[in-house]
């Protein structure tokens, strides 16, 4: 479990350094084409065109941001620390899935294991929080059994 949640970060980091780069450049390009937008006799034809352009460059800068915080959270958190209860950073195997308590991001599949990558915080974090494996939680209808926390 010690390596699937190393290679868990790992991955997320990965993906998430690569979407910056996406959304750098996409942003550079929007503003390149709103930059080199030219006036036309219609103009406001033009000025619609390059708000249309801002509103998609305010877009991707917010979701810039966005990935860049949650880049920030991940790096926070140390996959070396162990720890028998569920925390951030933990990852925990259950009868159903596999959580890594982290961010709020999704699932993932590293090697042939799907792994939940969201946040403790969230309605089911909050939940599974400070247990223990062997601990029974119920969530939603479903009863999970976590076997292992790492």
């Amino acid at each position: 479990m010690k390596n699937l949640k190393k290679e868990t970060h790992k991955h997320i980091i990965s993906v998430l350094d690569e979407k910056l780069i996406h959304l750098s450049n996409a942003i550079e390009a929007s503003m390149q084409s709103r930059d080199n937008e030219t006036k036309s006799s219609m103009g406001d034809k033009y000025e619609t065109g390059r708000a249309m352009v801002q509103t998609e460059i305010d877009k991707l800068v917010n979701n810039k941001i966005a990935c860049k915080n949650l880049l920030d959270e991940i790096k926070n958190i140390n996959p070396e620390v162990e720890s028998d209860i569920v925390n951030n950073g933990s990852l925990v195997e259950t009868n159903y899935e596999l959580f890594y308590f982290s961010i709020p991001y999704g699932k993932i599949n590293i090697g042939n294991k799907e792994v939940f990558v969201i946040s403790l915080f969230s309605p089911i974090g909050m939940v599974f929080k400070s247990k223990r494996a062997g601990d029974i939680i119920n969530f939603k209808g479903k009863t999970y059994t976590i076997i292992s926390v790492s």
